[in-house]
Order: structure tokens, then sequence, then C-alpha cells
């Protein structure tokens, strides 16, 4: 019987993630600004009425609401995921890293430091689908 492979996590530069990607992240950012700017095309209905919800002022609404953070990290993943088509220069970059060291398994992550809120965030994704 063989033996499961193991995992290895992959080494800086691996993932792309080297000297450019700060830029990177910020072309990404300024992206899904101009996206929530323009009240967020190429979504459903529902995922739509759920951002407007989030996003919605004091006041507004029932007390709960997102922080700034939680917010642009879940429209961050509906923009990859919804809103842009399997062109969009960051999916085909996410894609080709996938092809490159997990056997085409595209992966989202989202860095967040501890107490942000990424059970938060989760139970948002996990709202829209």
């Amino acid at each position: 019987m063989p033996l499961p492979m193991k995992w290895e996590r992959p080494r800086q530069g691996e993932l792309g993630l080297d000297g450019e990607t700060e830029g990177t992240i910020d072309a990404l950012r300024n992206e899904v600004r101009q996206w929530r700017e323009v009240g967020w095309p190429r979504t459903s209905n529902a995922t739509r009425e759920l951002l407007e919800y989030w996003a919605r002022g004091p006041g507004e609404g029932p007390v709960f609401s997102l922080f700034y953070a939680q917010r642009e990290a879940v429209e961050t993943v509906i923009f990859l995921t919804e809103a842009v088509d399997s062109d969009h220069w960051m999916v085909r970059r996410l894609k080709n890293l996938a092809n490159g060291w997990s056997r085409g398994l595209t992966r989202l992550a989202l860095r967040m430091a501890t107490g942000t809120g990424k059970t938060v965030v989760m139970a948002c994704l996990r709202a829209c689908s």
C-alpha cells in the first residue's frame, strides 16, 4: 500500500508571493474598490442584497455590521469568484499557481490578523453560496 502524500509548505516565491506581492495586492484592492463604487455589478441579486446590507451605515439597520477589513475580504472573494471572468489577470494567476503545486485545485486565502473576525468573514461567504 502506498504511503500518503506528505504536504509540504511552499517556500517563499513558490506561490508568487515575492517582491511583486505588494503591487499585486494594491492593484486587486483598487479593482475591488472600483467594483464596489459602481454597485457590485455581475453579481447575483442575492449576493448584491447581502453586500448592500453589509455596507449600510450606522443607524440604517440592526446593530451588527462588518468591520471594513471584513467587508473588503468578503468583497474580494466574491469579486474573484462571481464578478470577473476566468480570463481576469488575478484569476489566471491563481490558476497558474494552483496548477504548479496543488494539482489544479484553486484556493483563495485571506490573510487577516488575529482577532479581526475571520469566522465572521467565513460566515458571510457561506451566506453568499
